[in-house]
């Protein structure tokens, strides 16, 4: 629960902030400052939550990229609006 109330505060804010100005308010004073400690608080949790589970955060995410580029290749939707179909075909109909 302390994961997603960190990320929940984290949330919460930043729809308020411009689209034009998002990359400007996250990347100088103040708004740097104050995504830094949410994202930090976040972090935090994440970390207290793995060490409670027993997963290495790096290794799990790590593990999830290589899944991830497996089942959605970046290939696949280069150019097109829409999520390709990567589920496996059914040849046996």
């Amino acid at each position: 629960m302390a994961v997603v109330s960190e990320a929940g505060e984290l949330a919460a804010e930043l729809p308020w902030v411009e689209v034009a100005l998002y990359d400007k308010f996250v990347r100088t004073s103040p708004g740097r400052e104050w995504v830094e400690q949410k994202v930090a608080d976040v972090a935090i949790s994440l970390l207290l939550l793995c060490d409670r589970a027993g997963i290495v955060l790096l290794d799990a995410t790590e593990g999830k990229i290589e899944a991830n580029a497996g089942r959605s290749p970046v290939e696949l939707p280069r150019g097109r609006a829409h999520r390709p179909d990567t589920s496996p075909s059914d040849s046996a109909s």
